[in-house]
């Protein structure tokens, strides 16, 4: 797997929408929305850029804001993209290629939890916990994400 530049003409429009809210002394709501559209003098659709994401995530803090609790869920639309295919002829004794010029990346949903722990101001403990759906998507083509992950460390700050 490889990537190559391709360049184009054209124009790249976005619509963004963010919104923060604390409806609690200790809670914090976010959430975004982003579309964008292209328009390109030479091909018709550009490559491994989604049309539209969303996202929503929470922070809240207890226990005298040494217990912080996150959230983090996104959405990504399904991505345009180009993949080769690799054949052998019998006949000819060399590989050849052909390229798909309108292959598709799947969109996913993303859901992450953390929590970390103030021990001391300069010291936490953390754990971590990313696509927790388990969702064996792919960012780009060929390239998957590792299935659900839990993490734990110390932090030490300075």
């Amino acid at each position: 797997n490889t990537f190559s530049a391709v360049y184009d003409d054209g124009s790249m429009n976005e619509v963004k929408a963010s919104l923060h809210y604390f409806p609690l002394e200790n809670l914090a709501l976010d959430g975004e929305v982003n579309y964008q559209f292209f328009r390109l003098v030479h091909f018709d659709k550009i490559y491994n850029k989604p049309l539209f994401r969303a996202g929503l995530g929470a922070k809240y803090t207890m226990l005298d804001k040494k217990l912080l609790l996150g959230f983090k869920g996104f959405f990504v639309s399904e991505k345009t993209t180009n993949s080769y295919e690799i054949s052998n002829i019998p006949a000819i004794p060399y590989y050849t290629s052909t390229e798909n010029l309108n292959d598709k990346v799947s969109g996913f949903v993303d859901v992450n939890l953390s929590a970390e722990y103030k021990v001391h101001k300069n010291f936490s403990i953390f754990v971590l916990g990313n696509n927790l759906l388990n969702n064996k998507y792919e960012t780009f083509k060929g390239y998957k994400v590792l299935g659900a992950q839990v993490t734990g460390g110390l932090k030490v700050t300075f």
